[in-house]
């Protein structure tokens, strides 16, 4: 609570570093109740003035639906201001964007290239855990796509029209790191 006697005066005055405390402190129950739309409004204020970090916790607010109606085009676009100006997870998320196709067309090629920059990112916000996955990543994107001959495809026997085709699997989550970064790295508001 004490934070807040001194983050609070600081958010109004513009500092986006105090903006992207209050939006975590809110967002994470950091004493006070936690209050999604709070931590919308404080990521977006500083999301809006420039800030990568809260640019890419604006982006899993949209994702997630917290505080806000999830709307993809808008993590697309929030993921990709954070990761132009080098914010390294965003970087990966932006990968997986492109991959699965949130927010955006599939795009393999851009899938890699933003993989590829992740991995060899020399960004402060690069942690072990991402570097790890953005490795991951482009093995996994650099490797052919897994295509069925088409001798194998023309001899498979057609589905009864009445067969419902298995659900598609879901792409994987976004990761973010919205409730680990302040652990990781101390936040001066």
């Amino acid at each position: 609570e004490a934070a807040f006697v001194f983050a609070l005066p600081l958010a109004e005055g513009g500092s986006l570093e105090a903006q992207r405390w209050l939006a975590y402190a809110y967002h994470n129950g950091w004493g006070v109740s936690k209050k999604p739309k709070e931590a919308f409004r404080w990521a977006k204020q500083a999301a809006e003035a420039g800030d990568p970090s809260s640019q890419r916790m604006l982006a899993f607010f949209y994702d997630a639906g917290s505080g806000v109606e999830k709307e993809p085009r808008l993590f697309f676009h929030w993921t990709r201001q954070a990761a132009e100006k080098g914010d390294a997870p965003a970087m990966l998320n932006l990968s997986h964007a492109y991959e699965h196709g949130v927010g955006t067309s599939k795009d393999r090629a851009a899938a890699l290239d933003w993989a590829r920059r992740t991995a060899s990112s020399d960004s402060s916000t690069l942690t072990a855990d991402t570097a790890d996955r953005a490795r991951t990543a482009v093995a996994r994107l650099e490797a052919p796509e897994a295509k069925a001959p088409v001798a194998e495809a023309l001899a498979a026997p057609a589905p009864a029209a009445a067969s419902v085709a298995p659900a598609a699997k879901p792409a994987p989550a976004i990761r973010s790191d919205v409730d680990e970064l302040p652990a990781q790295r101390a936040v001066d508001p």
